[in-house]
C-alpha cells in the first residue's frame, strides 16, 4: 500500500520490478540505455510507471487480466534507434510506459 520511485541516472542494462498493492516509478530518461535490455513488470493490485528517453524504441509484451498496459512512447524513430523490451503481467493493475 505504498510506492517507490526508481530514478537512473547512470546506465540501465533492464531489471524486475513488482509492485502489489502498491505503485512503482520507473525513470529512466537520463540514464545511458544498454541496447536491447529487458524490463520485466509485474503489476498485481498495482500500478507501474515507467518513462523512458523519447529517442529509444519500446516493444511491449504483454499478459494482463483484468488491467493493461499504456504505451504512448515515440513510434517514429529511425531503424538503427535502441531498444527496450518491457515484459508486462497485470493482474488487476497496469503499466503505462511514457
Amino acid at each position: 500500500f505504498s510506492s517507490q520511485n526508481y530514478q537512473f541516472d547512470k546506465g540501465f542494462a533492464g531489471g524486475k520490478f513488482c509492485a502489489t498493492f502498491g505503485a512503482i516509478v520507473i525513470d529512466i530518461r537520463n540514464a545511458d540505455i544498454v541496447n536491447n535490455c529487458v524490463i520485466d513488470a509485474k503489476a498485481t493490485f498495482g500500478g507501474i510507471d515507467i518513462y523512458v528517453p523519447s529517442d529509444v524504441r519500446v516493444v511491449v509484451k504483454s499478459n494482463s487480466f483484468f488491467g493493461g498496459v499504456s504505451d504512448k512512447t515515440n513510434k517514429n524513430l529511425p531503424p538503427d534507434a535502441k531498444t527496450i523490451f518491457i515484459n508486462s503481467s497485470n493482474l488487476f493493475g497496469g503499466t503505462d510506459v511514457k
